[in-house]
């Protein structure tokens, strides 16, 4: 997993994500969990997550670096520990220079203060650490190493360009274009899935303002929509 995007808004910012996983997965939908005061769906099987949504930021993970890896017989730390220590932690770019990866699976890691300024992208490939400052109100695609090449990489970021140079990026919008069927190779569709089970298994969206954060999950294996803002709205 996964295909992940991410725009500017008037007020915030737009991440929403494709989750591509092994069909039948257990998954809870999104919830506040206290006392951390984060809200996420929760995979059961590793009893992590993949997405995260604080007060002040968000956390998005990818599998895979730069490329597709061989993996080792066993792995110390999980994944999603690295998720969960990153939107605890206080100031993102000694997060990124201290934490130590050697056990861990090569993995890329989305980060964004929206209450600030850091929005970072860190790439573990499995020997070094790649870290890159991104721009708030510039647009992106990411799509997993581990599912998708260079040339299916470069197709999807074409698909995401055309897409929208007739349309607004906002949040319904970008909902589309994860939903929406670019080619009859469903190997590397938006709405992927292929013969080993893999496939399209939900899409998260967090969409940040001034006043509030939201989260929206689609669970495209029960048919299920859950809704949450962050802060109760009266």
């Amino acid at each position: 997993m996964c295909t992940v995007t991410y725009s500017p808004s008037s007020q915030g910012g737009i991440l929403t994500s494709n989750r591509d996983e092994q069909g039948g997965r257990n998954t809870l939908a999104p919830q506040k969990y206290t006392p951390e005061n984060l809200i996420y769906p929760k995979d059961i099987q590793s009893n992590g997550s993949w997405i995260v949504l604080s007060k002040t930021r968000w956390v998005c993970l990818l599998n895979g670096g730069f490329q597709n890896h061989t993996p080792k017989p066993n792995y110390n730390v999980s994944r999603g520990v690295i998720v969960m220590k990153s939107i605890k932690s206080g100031n993102l770019r000694e997060f990124c220079q201290s934490i130590d990866l050697t056990e861990t699976q090569p993995f890329t890691l989305l980060m964004n203060d929206f209450k600030g300024d850091d929005f970072l992208e860190m790439v573990w490939d499995g020997e070094k650490k790649h870290l890159r400052y991104l721009d708030q109100k510039d647009s992106y695609i990411w799509s997993s190493s581990t599912l998708y090449n260079d040339e299916m990489k470069a197709e999807r970021k074409k698909w995401f360009r055309d897409f929208f140079d007739t349309k607004k990026k906002n949040a319904s919008h970008l909902l589309e274009f994860h939903q929406t069927h670019f080619t009859e190779n469903s190997e590397y569709d938006l709405l992927m899935k292929r013969p080993n089970g893999i496939q399209t298994v939900s899409i998260s969206q967090i969409v940040t303002s001034a006043q509030n954060s939201n989260f929206y999950y689609l669970d495209r294996q029960e048919n299920s929509e859950t809704k949450i803002a962050f802060f109760d709205e009266k």
